[in-house]
């Protein structure tokens, strides 16, 4: 069956999370860490990219301090 919700619903879901973390008062953002294995990932991954297209346009984002990619796939 294909999926009920298409490329990118979950990346853009991924970006809401992340910009609430960001956002938290009891977090510190400067050491936020991401990380996925397989399929989250490359979720992971499509967050980054999108984040580093959005840091050189109008809204720009903090990247996370660190990256935990685990066996993604990236082809």
């Amino acid at each position: 069956l294909s999926p009920e919700w298409t490329f990118p619903a979950h990346v853009e879901d991924l970006e809401v999370a992340y910009r609430w973390l960001l956002t938290h008062p009891s977090l510190d953002s400067s050491r936020l860490a991401v990380g996925g294995d397989s399929a989250g990932g490359q979720l992971i991954t499509a967050l980054q990219i999108r984040l580093h297209q959005q840091r050189h346009e109008s809204c720009p984002v903090r990247p996370p301090a660190c990256q935990v990619l685990i066996y993604p796939f990236l082809d």
